[in-house]
């Protein structure tokens, strides 16, 4: 999905600003054959996509006849992704921290610890990490035990949603 930043190439097969709901729904479905099989799919650097109705119909359309899950990165603050999974009665899923936005380590630790207040708050937390990122698996797998000793776990937003449990 095309990026607020026009100056970001989305690459082949992007849904860009402008297109039709027919040639978006087509994109999206070739896309998911190309990648598939898959349980869901993002945005992320589609933040510009995310806040166009239109765009975002045809793909949500496209993601509740496949039975996926989409998760919105919440890129944009103009999201309509709420309204429009709202009006489609589809479960909303939404990220609540970023963890890697800084490859500083001491900023990816207060992220984790971010995530795991709002999950103690809500019940759950979606954070999201970048697979770019040189740390944030070496951290995750030191902070484990202490996440786990304190009643936390580490899962797929996958198995969240196969199963149906409710994640906020």
């Amino acid at each position: 999905m095309q990026a607020i930043n026009l100056a970001m190439d989305p690459g082949p097969g992007a849904i860009k600003a402008g297109m039709s709901p027919g040639i978006i729904k087509e994109i999206v479905r070739r896309n998911l054959e190309e990648v598939g099989p898959v349980t869901g799919m993002n945005n992320h650097e589609g933040s510009l996509i995310t806040a166009d109705r239109t765009a975002m119909s045809a793909v949500l359309d496209v993601v509740r006849e496949r039975k996926l899950y989409f998760l919105d990165s919440r890129t944009n603050a103009q999201t309509v992704v709420p309204a429009l999974t709202k009006e489609r009665n589809m479960t909303l899923w939404e990220r609540s921290v970023f963890l890697d936005n800084s490859q500083d380590r001491a900023m990816i630790v207060e992220a984790v610890s971010n995530g795991m207040k709002i999950a103690e708050r809500k019940g759950s937390a979606i954070m999201i990490g970048h697979i770019w990122s040189n740390q944030l698996a070496e951290i995750l797998t030191e902070m484990y035990p202490e996440l786990v000793s304190h009643g936390y776990s580490l899962s797929s937003i996958a198995q969240f949603a196969v199963l149906g449990d409710d994640v906020e």
